[in-house]
């Protein structure tokens, strides 16, 4: 039996690839991947166009807050996550900005890519977030030392 929970935070401001950045190599693992698929997924089955990875910063950013908050540090006034924002925004500048991120909690089985994203896909708000207006985006997953999963996913709009 999974026991699964959802912890869900939502800052809308107003195939399997990588890419190397600074001599280091940017990809999103199988589970990562496994859930950009199924975002995508969800996105076209609702008429909407899917959106494109971005490993250089979206991807890159996603994993690290993923890494912070798995890592036992809390974002409670949400200045962590707006510094990634901003790193994101020298790079790409954009609008549209969506972040979602889940702790999904381990139980007694394995973690698969349908216990991180079901959950986000059947609550109404962060289900009207994935069909949003964004172009580019990413996943980051991270895991604590009990095995329980902390996904981050940014998307936003660029021209």
């Amino acid at each position: 039996m999974r026991n699964t929970g959802l912890l869900i935070f939502i800052f809308a401001l107003a195939g399997l690839s990588s890419c190397k950045k600074d001599d280091t190599w940017i990809s999103m693992t199988a589970m990562e991947n496994a859930v950009w698929i199924e975002i995508n997924a969800f996105r076209s089955q609702n008429g909407k166009s899917a959106v494109t990875a971005n490993y250089d910063t979206m991807v890159e950013q996603a994993k690290y807050y993923s890494s912070f908050l798995a890592s036992g540090n809390t974002d409670q006034d949400g200045s962590e996550l707006l510094s990634v924002w901003d790193i994101i925004h020298d790079r790409w500048g954009g609008t549209n900005e969506v972040a979602i991120v889940t702790l999904t909690q381990k139980g007694s089985s394995q973690i698969y890519a349908e216990d991180i994203i079901e959950p986000v896909i059947n609550q109404q708000d962060t289900a009207d977030e994935l069909l949003g207006d964004v172009t580019i985006g990413g996943v980051g997953i991270a895991y604590d030392p009990g095995g329980n999963a902390y996904t981050t996913i940014l998307m936003m709009k660029v021209e």
